[in-house]
């Protein structure tokens, strides 16, 4: 008998240790090479532009009433819709408070700078191997170069 409460006491262990592990990565903010690193001076607006149209932010990240990156773009799935988001430097709907670190997280992580995970809505593994040199000329072009609309997000309705 005390070999059997020994042995249950060992995989309650092992279960918790593995919820705490499961927890940690689940919740924790990837590592960013520019961690630390502020923008250098900004780009040519060539630079930026030609990165946003390879990536076609446009595409998700607009609809055809709105103006461009403000989000709104409806995509359903099985489960409910969710929207795409605003893009803009808005700092309060918008990415304009990220830093370099926190759009690149985003873009190539699917992570927002609060933890919250972006997938699928963001489908980050398709912007995973992009270059640091295209992640900061997409940053540097949102923050610089497309104009803030203060446009809210639309809650998903994915329960």
């Amino acid at each position: 008998m005390v070999t059997f409460l020994r042995w249950i006491a060992r995989l309650a262990l092992v279960a918790v240790v593995g919820v705490a592990a499961a927890y940690w990565y689940g919740t924790r903010l990837p590592a960013s090479p520019f961690d630390g690193v502020q923008p250098a001076a900004a780009m040519p607006l060539e630079t930026g532009q030609y990165a946003a149209r390879v990536a076609d932010c446009v595409a998700c990240h607009s609809t055809h009433e709105g103006q461009p990156f403000a989000g709104g773009l409806e995509m359903g799935t099985p489960l409910g819709s969710i929207y795409a988001t605003n893009i803009t430097p808005d700092p309060e709907h918008g990415i304009g408070n990220y830093s370099l670190a926190d759009f690149d997280r985003a873009v190539r992580r699917g992570v927002a700078p609060d933890g919250r995970r972006l997938y699928p809505a963001m489908p980050y593994p398709s912007y995973a191997k992009l270059s640091d040199e295209d992640v900061a000329a997409l940053y540097d072009y949102f923050m610089n170069h497309v104009e803030p609309v203060a446009q809210p997000n639309p809650p998903t309705e994915i329960a």
